[in-house]
């Protein structure tokens, strides 16, 4: 018998997930990683954004080869992980991807790693990155994954949740 799934918005989601994510093996970071990191281009002296940062995995990524990194995300749980690294504290914002508050024009790059899916619209969260920054790169479930039945969904401790 199958283990049964708890359905949860996104802020609940986020904010469970928050006490396992860099506890967990997670196959389609790893790949992502291996696909983003070698088309990034050098991070010294650049100013660096990672919206919908999370537990801050690209903020650190970015500080640690001596970029500015900002860290821009709702979930105060998720900021609360990314701010015990020694690479991101600091440079932690609590805010809505919608409305980054940044100046125009402040930042090199801005990079949205599997956060733009939650928004029912991206191109409001697409203009504010543009606006903020000269480059954008955006990782995500692709639509034909979702439609095939691939889901956001994590456990903790013994529970599966699907966000």
């Amino acid at each position: 018998m199958g283990k049964s799934v708890t359905r949860v918005g996104v802020d609940d989601g986020y904010r469970i997930w928050s006490r396992v994510y860099d506890r967990q093996p997670n196959a389609l970071l790893a790949l992502e990683e291996r696909v983003v990191i070698p088309a990034l281009p050098p991070l010294a002296g650049r100013v660096f954004v990672d919206v919908g940062a999370g537990t801050g995995r690209w903020t650190a990524h970015a500080s640690a080869r001596g970029a500015r990194a900002f860290g821009i995300d709702l979930s105060a749980e998720m900021l609360a992980v990314a701010a015990r690294k020694p690479r991101t504290s600091g440079g932690l914002l609590r805010a809505c991807m919608r409305n980054i508050p940044l100046a125009s024009d402040s930042a090199d790059i801005a990079l949205c790693s599997f956060a733009l899916g939650h928004i029912p619209s991206p191109l409001p969260v697409l203009r504010e990155m543009g606006r903020i920054a000269r480059q954008v790169i955006v990782t995500d479930m692709h639509p034909l994954a979702i439609a095939a039945g691939w889901k956001r969904s994590f456990r903790a401790e013994r529970d599966v949740f699907e966000i």
